[in-house]
This record gives structure tokens, sequence and C-alpha cells, in this order.
């Protein structure tokens, strides 16, 4: 019978006993390879009546297998690169957090700014925030980011390319599609400031009323459009 990676392979005494008694693997492994979280793997380990492995027994097939937390490297990349907590670590290498303590300590590995994180120290950093109605990127040298606000939205960088230049501090950024995060640039509309976007958003909204319950013909639509954001348009 072949088994289906995700829903049965962790359930089937056999496969479990193999991996984790005959193969020594982690619990971290097992799971890994079986699509599951470690509390479902747990779970399943004592439905299949498998006993659980002392701290002894881990320590030895650790000593055996190659041992990542008395590697440097390894740790850092943890730790930095894939933002695991000590004890995410320790539970990956079915050892102790006191253990990891002892090594990030022998290695003299600093920790990590507290919380909030900035930047590549935040473990869902990707070079953008998605928190919010806007998409931000992490831009400390840009005029923008000021004193804790080190994020500059994404609308903003993408419309100065257009521009070749920096925004003022009056001109406002326009979503024509009303998505806040598509920030394509052909979806984007410069607006001279903030009064004139009020505006502009006032005349589109009666613009759609007129659409939807009014008079104005499918002919006259797109001309209706454009006239509006010509209205608008600001001066290069």
């Amino acid at each position: 019978m072949i088994l289906h990676k995700h829903t049965q392979m962790y359930k089937n005494k056999e496969w479990l006993h193999t991996k984790y008694v005959v193969e020594e693997k982690s619990f971290e492994e097992i799971a890994k390879e079986g699509g599951i979280v470690r509390g479902t793997l747990v779970r399943w380990m004592s439905k299949c009546n498998i006993p659980m492995r002392t701290l002894k027994d881990a320590q030895e097939i650790n000593f055996k297998r190659f041992i990542p937390y008395r590697n440097k490297k390894w740790l850092q990349q943890k730790y930095y690169g894939e933002h695991k907590s000590l004890s995410q670590i320790a539970r990956q290498i079915d050892s102790s957090t006191a253990t990891v303590q002892k090594w990030f300590k022998t290695f003299g590995i600093k920790a990590r700014p507290a919380k909030p994180y900035e930047g590549a120290y935040n473990w869902k950093w990707k070079g953008k925030s998605e928190t919010g109605s806007y998409i931000h990127i992490y831009m400390p040298e840009h005029p923008r980011a000021v004193r804790k606000r080190k994020y500059v939205p994404e609308h903003v960088v993408v419309m100065e390319k257009v521009l070749g230049r920096y925004l003022d501090g009056k001109e406002i950024v326009h979503h024509k599609d009303g998505n806040k995060k598509n920030n394509n640039p052909k979806n984007l509309q410069l607006m001279k400031n903030m009064s004139d976007h009020i505006k502009y958003e006032s005349m589109l909204g009666l613009f759609a009323k007129q659409l939807l319950y009014g008079t104005i013909t499918d002919e006259a639509t797109q001309k209706k459009l454009e006239s509006l954001f010509i209205i608008f348009q600001n001066t290069k």
C-alpha cells in the first residue's frame, strides 16, 4: 500500500518506529518529513505506543550524529538567519534550552535586539512590512525615515522613482483602483496636496453614483474618467 506523504505516514506505527528508533531522527525531522507539526507527531507516537527517548538517550544520539549546537556558524544561521528562538533551536536537536544557552555563551553569540525587532532582525523580515493598509519598505536612509520611523510607504518610493525626485511634504499618492497595496506605477496618481485628493475622491464618488443610478452612458464613461484625472494632474 502506498502511503500519502502528508496524511498517512505519521499514522503508521512501523513508519514512525523506523524513523524514530531505527534511523534515530529528531521530532523536528520526522514532523517535517511527514508534513505535520510537532504536537501532532507526539500524539500519534503516543497512540502507537512508541516510547519517547529519555534526555540521556537523546544526548547519546546527538553525540553519535553531528552535534550542531557545537557549531558556531550553524547556531548563528538558526538564530540570526532563520530568526529561531533558543527554545526552537533546542527542540530541533532534541536538546535543552540550557545547553543551547551554554554554547551561545561559549561562542560569544550576542542576543538579538529586544522586541520589536528592526530590519533583518525581525522574524517576519522580507525587506517589506505589510502590516496595516499599506506596504512599507525598510529604508532608514530615506528623508521620511526620521527617529524610529525607518519604514517608508512603498507607493511613495515608487512614485519618487517615476518622478526622479523626492515628494514634498504636501504631495499625496493616490491609488486609482482603491487597492492600497497595488503599487504598480500605472495604478498611482500624484496629487498636489491633501485638499486636491479629497476633492478628487469626492468627485469620483459622485461620478460612481451617477454611473450606477444616473443617466451617464457607457460611451461617456471613459471620457468622464479621463477628465477627472486631467483636472487633478500634477504638473511636473
